[in-house]
């Protein structure tokens, strides 16, 4: 219905224009935010509205929104808002406030690497070979790393392109640093995790033979 497409537009509004780079300009969100989301809103609220009946004896109306859905999907986005005011802009890969965490080269690709807190900062730099940047003052704190991003990330960057993304995920996944593979499609239903839950399931389609 009409209002269901100015829900959507609405609410990815707010979405597009936290997403992409910086100065891009509004970048859609790559799959039906919109739709999933509120669905499965829905389908919480079903079972706590059967869950109600089944306790007290009484059935409920249950209500769902695109536009609440999409609100609900800002998180600490629109909390910035709300408590400090402060309008969130596009950050390209880098996380807005968790420094650093974003994408970096590799030889052969690239990786994201979540490195947020001083904790897992110092074990980063341990873990790369790159102790030296602990003793830099701008790098010395969470809110300094955070305004020397670029900087930071840049030193980072002539770190992690020198071997290959298999080298980094195993280095750092031993030094117990958030990190991963940026997988296509394709690739992403290659992993062994994927393949043993068995996500992607033979099927007989009567048009179109066995597909997954």
């Amino acid at each position: 219905t009409r209002p269901g497409v100015d829900q959507i537009a609405q609410g990815l509004g707010g979405l597009m224009s936290i997403t992409g780079l910086p100065g891009q300009g509004p970048v859609r969100v790559g799959i039906p935010i919109a739709d999933l989301t509120s669905g499965l809103l829905l389908a919480q609220a079903i079972l706590l509205a059967l869950y109600q009946r089944e306790t007290t004896g009484r059935g409920q109306w249950v209500h769902t929104s695109l536009l609440e859905a999409q609100i609900f999907m800002l998180d600490f986005q629109a909390a910035r808002w709300l408590i400090s005011g402060e309008v969130a802009t596009q950050a390209g890969n880098d996380h807005p406030t968790s420094v650093p965490t974003g994408v970096f080269p590799t030889k052969d690709g690239q990786i994201n690497i979540a490195a947020a807190g001083t904790g897992l900062w110092k074990r980063l730099c341990t873990a790369i070979g790159a102790t030296e940047l602990l003793s830099i003052p701008e790098f010395a704190t969470t809110q300094l790393r955070s305004q020397n991003r670029k900087v930071l990330n840049a030193r980072l960057a002539d770190i992690t392109r020198d071997k290959p993304s298999a080298y980094w995920i195993k280095t750092l996944n031993e030094a117990g640093i958030p990190c991963g593979a940026i997988n296509t499609i394709d690739q992403t239903f290659a992993e062994p995790q994927v393949q043993h839950l068995g996500i992607a399931r033979p099927v007989n389609h009567p048009q179109l033979g066995d597909i997954r």
